[in-house]
């Protein structure tokens, strides 16, 4: 088995926490911000870009498009499935 094969699942797992991590602590400001209508912070703003910047391209496709909704747990197919074409990229450039 080639040793590229085994960066893809670490490198999978990798993006999903870091996706899973900003798309929760943007949230969790967000909802902050709703409450209280402050001005957006420095650190929210980096937050929500590192967001966009793991959720491209399948998530900001997918929610981009009305008909492709996920209902309940299946919500977490696109993102899994954008982990894997991130790790697939970064393995393909790391082998390079």
């Amino acid at each position: 088995m080639s040793r590229s094969v085994w960066y893809i699942p670490i490198i999978a797992l990798t993006h999903f926490a870091l996706f899973m991590t900003t798309f929760l602590l943007s949230f969790g400001y967000e909802m902050e911000l709703f409450d209280t209508s402050d001005e957006i912070s420095q650190i929210e703003s980096v937050l929500h870009m590192a967001y966009l910047v793991l959720a491209f391209p399948l998530v900001t496709l997918i929610s981009n498009l009305e008909s492709m909704s996920f209902p309940d747990l299946w919500g977490y197919v696109p993102i899994l499935a954008n982990s894997f074409l991130w790790a697939l990229a970064l393995s393909q450039g790391i082998k390079k």
